[in-house]
């Protein structure tokens, strides 16, 4: 009797802890569902677990629910937020052979420029700033009958061409791209300007950024300072060695914040770049470091943030 009583108690007792084995099972099925909807999307886990709830589970359906509901709060979201402050955010610069992108994309607190969703709105906004220089320079060489290599030049692209363009990876207008985020993160966010260059391929870009989220995204660099500079080699030179400074002066005009390339009227040769003592090593001049390495500046940029002179 004592022997069944026992027995009995075993599969009890084995019963209880399948039934246990389970439900921790699923929980942690759910749980991984949820977590991973909640770093797709980007939205809440409260969010995330309403609409798995919502369709039992089916993340497919549950995401393509989270994506109309960004689209319908963001429009109205961003109609309610568009009157906010934004002094902070970030700059973001991108490189890609001889074509570069700077951007300046504004937020309302610090908390959402280290969000991930932002800074991979960043991202996206200095590629398709890079795209649309590019194609600019594409249909110009289809135009001509010459077999010419890209030039040096500069530009400022206009806001609402570039929020009408289609960011690729999504499929949809970078203005809706920053609507769908303002309905996810609540908080306004603009886009304040955005530059692009494209330089001759024997030059050398040089790119830096600084400030309190400095990293990288997709290949943009990100901070709250970015600057951009092109050497041109007088003659042949060691293209590392030509970067390495490239890089070097890029940062000495985030710190130092030059005015103009040389003096000229107006501005003082300590205002010039190469008037200039460098920042990375002040036994020099600029102009005496370019020099001295056989190099000549061809242009800078520098964003900062907030600052729009």
């Amino acid at each position: 009797m004592n022997f069944i009583k026992t027995k009995l108690t075993k599969v009890v007792q084995l019963g209880k802890n399948a039934l246990y084995s389970t439900d921790t099972q699923k929980g942690l099925i759910n749980k991984n569902l949820l977590t991973k909807l909640r770093k797709d999307t980007g939205y809440s886990f409260v969010k995330c677990n309403e609409a798995l709830t919502r369709f039992n589970y089916d993340t497919i359906k549950a995401e393509e629910w989270l994506h109309d509901q960004a689209k319908k709060e963001g429009w109205n979201k961003a109609q309610k937020l568009s009157s906010r402050s934004t002094e902070q955010g970030l700059v973001g610069v991108l490189a890609e052979k001889n074509f570069v992108a700077l951007v300046d994309i504004g937020c309302e607190t610090d908390f959402v420029s280290r969000n991930e969703l932002f800074q991979n709105f960043v991202a996206a906004t200095a590629r398709l700033t890079l795209k649309l220089r590019k194609n600019v320079v594409l249909q110009n060489m289809n135009r001509s009958s010459l077999e010419s290599q890209v030039g040096h030049l500069k530009e400022e692209i206009i806001k609402h061409h570039l929020l009408g363009s289609i960011e690729e990876n999504s499929n949809l207008k970078l203005e809706e791209l920053m609507t769908n985020m303002v309905g996810k993160i609540g908080e306004n966010i603009v886009l304040r300007r955005a530059i692009a260059m494209s330089t001759f391929s024997s030059n050398v870009i040089g790119t830096a950024v600084h400030g309190n989220v400095t990293g990288a995204v997709n290949d943009c660099l990100m901070g709250t300072y970015a600057a951009v500079v092109t050497l041109r080699p007088k003659s042949s030179c060691d293209v590392e060695r030509a970067s390495f400074f490239a890089k070097g002066i890029a940062q000495h005009v985030i710190g130092m914040n030059p005015k103009s390339i040389s003096s000229c009227s107006g501005i003082s040769e300590d205002e010039s770049l190469l008037g200039q003592d460098f920042l990375l090593n002040d036994k020099l001049t600029v102009r005496s470091l370019l020099e001295k390495e056989n190099l000549e500046v061809i242009d800078f940029m520098r964003y900062a943030l907030n600052d729009n002179k």
